[in-house]
């Protein structure tokens, strides 16, 4: 599966040295929400393509195989993170079964701690509580977290999201680590 990665130099530096490069930093612009879905991120590749191949790798690396549509796939250069001095952006190849795919924009719900969720019942039952997830009662917890399944179904659509479609939207990507032997090409910017 062709995929595109923006890494810091040194995440470069390591797979070229190492011939294998993962990342399991903190996330230091969104605190403790992002570091949650980032692991709850990892739980779901635990279940869905195996445990990492390395006891160290706790967090995913991600990736696009889509950026906004079939037509668009690759990401452009100027939409990357630029909180370190250089990037660089790789398209790789990796083997589908070291990948899980999920919708971008559902993704977003698990960031935020907010249910995907279509009944109008659990809707108000859902957002009738203003604090954290975290915080939620363990019931409502795991009314939110379940609907959270619904980023990994790339076909089904309900009728409201069906408007968009589905070949126009943005696909990202998370796998365990980057092999060297994946690298297609190298960009750095």
């Amino acid at each position: 599966m062709r995929l595109w990665t923006s890494q810091s130099i040194v995440f470069y530096e390591e797979l070229v040295t190492n011939g294998l490069a993962y990342n399991n930093r903190k996330s230091s612009w969104m605190g403790e929400n992002v570091d949650f879905a980032f692991d709850w991120m990892a739980e779901q590749m635990r279940k869905r393509i195996g445990e990492p191949p390395l006891p160290e790798i706790k967090r995913p690396v991600w990736a696009w195989y889509q950026w906004e549509s079939k037509k668009k796939r690759i990401p452009p250069l100027s939409t990357m993170d630029k909180t370190n001095d250089k990037e660089v952006m790789l398209e790789i190849n990796v083997p589908d079964s070291e990948v899980l795919l999920s919708d971008f924009e559902l993704w977003h719900c698990v960031l935020w701690g907010v249910g995907i969720i279509n009944d109008r019942h659990l809707y108000k039952k859902v957002t009738s509580y203003s604090q954290d997830y975290l915080d939620l009662p363990i019931d409502i917890q795991k009314i939110v977290a379940d609907s959270w399944e619904r980023i990994f179904d790339l076909k089904k659509r309900d009728k409201e999201y069906a408007s968009r479609a589905v070949r126009n939207r943005s696909i990202q990507a998370t796998l365990w680590c980057v092999r060297k032997e994946w690298v297609i090409s190298a960009k750095v910017y």
